[in-house]
């Protein structure tokens, strides 16, 4: 019974050396702030990161949760005491506002294994500035075809309106409906025109209430994601 109890006292001490045995990361600076800061700009800044651990520190990747740019660190093994530069770079183009940008520092870190860094910095923009924003305007948030007969093509045009000063920029239209196909040939909108963007909903294999969102991403900065639902009740 002795023996037992030597050897369960000498596995939790085994057991206890080899979690204090880790590789740990660490940095002094895990937020930078630029504060306030001009509009399309690129702005840059390194972080450090140290192992204060006592194993070797694996670096397996390191992104980003947004529009960042993150340059991979020279070297991926750190060794205890020893630190590597991870330099990240984010563009103040068509954002306005408070900004919040997260880095993930991935290792075998066994306690926190998704390092976070985080850039901050709000956007001012100057009078002028101000006034010649682009300014989209979409007629409606919800488009309902109604009743529908089983099978039909259904086709319908939606006006993009550019309301602001300067150019709009549509970069990106999208729905995750298969029966819904989009049509946009027009992507950059002048100040008081209009791009259409074509509808073709296909109802055929489809029984009941239908919904579907379409999102349209665009360069105004007050409202960067646009949304509006296509619905119909297709009827056999």
């Amino acid at each position: 019974m002795k023996r037992i109890f030597i050897l369960i006292m000498m596995f939790t001490a085994i057991s206890m050396v080899a979690q204090k045995a880790s590789p740990q990361i660490f940095s002094n600076e895990q937020t930078f702030d630029f504060n306030d800061i001009k509009r399309d700009e690129i702005l840059k800044h390194d972080f450090y990161v140290k192992n204060i651990g006592t194993q070797t520190l694996k670096i397996k990747d390191v992104k980003s949760s947004c529009e960042c740019t993150v340059v991979q660190p020279v070297k991926k093994n750190i060794e205890p005491g020893d630190s590597v530069k991870v330099s990240a770079e984010f563009s103040t183009v068509d954002k306005i506002g408070p900004q919040r940008h997260h880095i993930y520092i991935l290792s075998n870190d066994p306690k926190n294994p998704e390092y976070r860094l985080t850039l901050l910095g709000n956007v001012v923009l100057s009078k002028t500035e101000k006034e010649s924003l682009p300014s989209i305007v979409i007629p409606y948030t919800v488009y309902d075809f109604g009743d529908v007969k089983q099978g039909e093509v259904l086709k319908h045009t939606i006006e993009i309106k550019n309301v602001g000063k300067s150019l709009l920029r549509i970069k990106k239209v999208k729905t995750g409906c298969s029966y819904l196909k989009l049509s946009l040939k027009k992507k950059t909108v002048k100040h008081k025109e209009t791009a259409k963007l074509n509808l073709k909903f296909n109802t055929k294999g489809l029984s009941g209430k239908q919904s579907c969102v379409i999102t349209i991403r665009s360069n105004d900065p007050h409202v960067r994601v646009a949304i509006i639902t296509v619905m119909a009740n297709v009827v056999k």
